[in-house]
């Protein structure tokens, strides 16, 4: 999987792809780290190729890249 840090307590990360479509949708549960199983909602493994993640808590937001390699 990935692993996100320094990540805060309450909020979400999403995942989507560069479209813009939701992959995933991970609650934030108060742990200093959270892992991506690399699988969509629905429980499919993602195709190799590059995906966003959005980091949202309150009103704050920080975005990045992932690059899956399969």
């Amino acid at each position: 999987g990935i692993t996100f840090g320094n990540i805060p307590q309450e909020g979400t990360i999403r995942i989507v792809d560069l479209q813009g479509a939701l992959v995933k949708e991970i609650q934030l549960t108060g742990n200093p780290l959270e892992t991506w199983d690399v699988r969509t909602t629905g429980g499919e493994k993602v195709a190799s190729g590059t995906y966003y993640w959005i980091a949202e808590s309150g009103g704050n937001q920080k975005t990045g890249k992932i690059m899956v390699i399969r």
